[in-house]
């Protein structure tokens, strides 16, 4: 029997799942962030070594997606975790790529479609006539358009403008305010530093905009604008690979709400692009591990 162990690790989530050859799962769990661009290197060394706490298996094959992979310099040290803890055969296949790659795996046509991960973060790659293109997703400083920081984020912003009057108030923010403890003038620095640096906290936030969704004017706003950011970068790969006609897979929790994923959907509807959002019919991190078997 052969065993093979797959990580899908972003801002917020990390799973891991052992399989075996006959594609039965053996162990699957979540935990925390991993993503690059979220947290260092030794979170995914804590929970990979939970993970295989008293692990009988040796493995065949490694698959890493993980967010914020973005050179060969990032796997490096990556490669060098899997030898350090992981059990393996004499010659394990080790593959360690940007999450997006795990995403394409899902894909009905990988080789040419396009595929959107809209989660924490967000970012849109393309394939089409052996040409690639990626757009957004360069890092939560950047902005990850139209993701759940981005979403968190503007709720926080626009909280704190109905505070002072630059803004129409709400429920929704006045909702927000409170989550977030904002009482009075003492607080907004230390709010604004906190949930424009931590990316999970912030990403948190957004439930509460989709929640409330088109019956609140605020959160319509935000909701409207983050998913109009996510069909610019589908609208690029689109328009630079040259397709007349494709599917968006779509992955990651924000992106799978039904209530965003329709406001994306009518706005790829409005611009007259040919794209047919998907949603996958496996998880990314079980079909990886069953995929490098």
């Amino acid at each position: 029997m052969r065993y093979s162990i797959a990580i899908d690790g972003g801002g917020t989530k990390t799973a891991m799942v052992i399989v075996d050859s006959t594609h039965t799962i053996i162990k699957e769990a979540f935990y925390g962030p991993s993503s690059l661009d979220t947290v260092d290197i030794s979170y995914l060394k804590r929970y990979l070594k939970t993970f295989l706490d008293s692990c009988e298996y040796f493995f065949s094959a490694v698959y890493i997606g993980l967010g914020g992979i973005l050179s060969p310099d990032d796997k490096k040290p990556l490669f060098n975790l899997v030898k350090e803890i992981v059990p393996m055969l004499e010659n394990c296949n080790i593959y360690i790529e940007n999450d997006i790659d795990i995403a394409f795996l899902l894909s009905d046509n990988p080789k040419s479609s396009m595929v959107s991960i809209i989660g924490t973060g967000t970012v849109c790659y393309g394939k089409h006539n052996n040409r690639f293109h990626r757009a957004s997703g360069w890092s939560y400083y950047e902005g990850d358009e139209g993701s759940a920081y981005h979403l968190g984020l503007q709720s926080v912003l626009d909280s704190i403008k109905a505070f002072d009057f630059r803004k129409e108030d709400t429920d929704f923010l006045k909702f927000i305010r409170k989550q977030i403890e904002i009482h009075g003038e003492n607080d907004i620095l230390s709010k604004v530093k906190e949930f424009r640096l931590n990316r999970t906290e912030t990403a948190a936030l957004a439930k509460f905009v989709t929640s409330f969704g088109f019956s609140d004017s605020a959160s319509k706003e935000i909701m409207i604008d983050g998913a109009n950011k996510i069909v610019d970068a589908m609208e690029a790969v689109y328009k630079r690979l040259g397709f007349k006609k494709t599917t968006c897979l779509i992955i990651g929790s924000l992106g799978h709400d039904p209530v965003y994923f329709k406001c994306i959907e009518n706005i790829i509807k409005n611009r007259k692009l040919e794209i047919v959002l998907q949603l996958p019919k496996s998880k990314p991190h079980i079909h990886a591990a069953k995929y490098i078997l």
